[in-house]
């Protein structure tokens, strides 16, 4: 891979990290409290001081940890952060594939 792409591929990757900080904050954070934003999940608690880990917004799933059925007017919300972390997953793929060819 060409050091140019590798810098393309990073700035998307920044960007798109951006994009899933900014949908928790501004839209999941007003229905859920978010603990943790990483670029492979999203873990998802429920609101208040005694809040438990009900899920983790993952890019092809959804991995619940009790028995808990999503709030009204989240899944929208749950499906836009599934989709940049699909975006992400994808740059991995590009930047492995591309490092496998230049073996």
């Amino acid at each position: 891979m060409k050091l140019e792409d590798d810098s393309i591929l990073e700035e998307k990757y920044y960007k798109l990290l951006d994009e899933i900080r900014d949908i928790c904050n501004n839209k999941l954070s007003n229905i859920y409290d978010v603990d943790k934003i990483k670029d492979y999940a999203v873990y998802v608690w429920t609101k208040g001081e005694g809040g438990n880990n009900v899920f983790d917004i993952q890019a092809d799933m959804i991995v619940y940890y009790e028995d808990h059925d999503i709030l009204e007017g989240s899944m929208p919300i749950i499906l836009e952060i599934q989709k940049k972390l699909f975006e992400l997953d994808e740059i991995f793929r590009i930047i492995n594939q591309s490092h496998e060819e230049d073996k």
